[in-house]
């Protein structure tokens, strides 16, 4: 069940975020609680979500939908084993599967000390480090 304080907060991270893009000028839509973000000189785009969690902002991308994810059992093991091995050797970005059977990538960071550079920073990291998984796995920008 979504409360007021979580509308409120949600509502406050989006206000921000909007007022973050225009004095930044940065080339990111907000849509609902979705961030479109450009990549590639505008060739590319990643959708980022965002969502409250008690007293985390959750901010996820998807890598690979439920298609993808459930192909074959083959299928699913090597992209375990591909977010795995991404998990291994990046601090910022996990990986992780959903209860949807898609392959995410997640970032939580708590409300209290969320500033305007790490948002910005968690943003763009999460749209290219899935982007860039999504493109290997698929040749293809889908999300």
């Amino acid at each position: 069940m979504v409360t007021r304080q979580d509308s409120e907060t949600h509502d406050a991270l989006i206000a921000r975020i909007d007022k973050i893009i225009a004095r930044r000028k940065l080339p990111w839509a907000v849509s609902g609680n979705a961030i479109e973000v450009s990549l590639a000189a505008g060739e590319r785009r990643h959708r980022v979500m965002l969502r409250y969690n008690d007293d985390h902002y959750v901010f996820t991308a998807v890598v690979a939908g439920k298609s993808l994810v459930t192909r074959s059992e083959k299928a699913w093991r090597d992209l375990a084993y591909w977010a795995w091995r991404k998990n291994s050797r990046k601090d910022l970005v996990g990986f992780a599967f959903d209860k949807k059977d898609r392959l995410l990538g997640v970032i939580e960071q708590p409300i209290e000390t969320l500033d305007d550079e790490e948002l910005i920073i968690y943003i763009q990291a999460l749209a290219e480090e899935c982007d860039r998984f999504e493109y290997k796995l698929t040749g293809k920008d889908r999300e």
